[in-house]
């Protein structure tokens, strides 16, 4: 059984990774926290019911003044995922999703696009490769568990283990 202040770390984390809650949940007593937790955590998993997912994941390369610069380089794809079903491929770079131009605060305009997800729901990508632009399309799928378990894993390792880079 995990020590109370590990469960509750877990919890915010996954609420966190799925944008349930933006900030720190706080409570005078144990209890009272371990309540707020367990309840933010049924809305979250209610909310994955409703999430589509792509299952890809994407590097967002800096320009020389510290901003995220143009694009975001899709880095690995889950082989069960829609975007292995797709003609996407690793090294790809993410110009444009749907009618949005990914050219300024490209990862959190990507993070809203994610969240805003269903199953079923069409994504037209225009995306570089190498030298030449294409049009991609998917549809969103239900997120799987293991994929939801290794987005946390991986957002833990970037929030406590100080890794920025998957593997790092």
């Amino acid at each position: 059984m995990f020590h109370r202040g590990i469960r509750i770390t877990l919890c915010l984390a996954l609420l966190g990774l799925l944008g349930v809650v933006d900030g720190v949940l706080t409570a005078e007593e144990p209890a009272a926290c371990d309540a707020c937790v367990r309840k933010a955590v049924q809305q979250a998993l209610s909310d994955i019911r409703s999430r589509g997912w792509l299952g890809m994941a994407l590097h967002y390369h800096r320009a020389p003044d510290g901003s995220i610069a143009q694009g975001a380089e899709v880095i690995s794809i889950d082989p069960e995922s829609p975007a292995a079903r797709s003609s996407l491929e690793v090294g790809d770079v993410l110009l444009r999703w749907n009618e949005t131009s990914l050219e300024k605060d490209v990862k959190d305009e990507i993070q809203d696009l994610t969240k805003a997800l269903h199953p079923g729901d069409r994504v037209h990508l225009l995306v570089q490769r190498k030298d030449r632009e294409l049009d991609v399309e998917l549809t969103a799928a239900p997120i799987p568990p293991d994929a939801l378990m290794k987005a946390l894993g991986a957002q833990m390792l970037i929030d406590y283990g100080g890794s920025r880079q998957p593997g790092g």
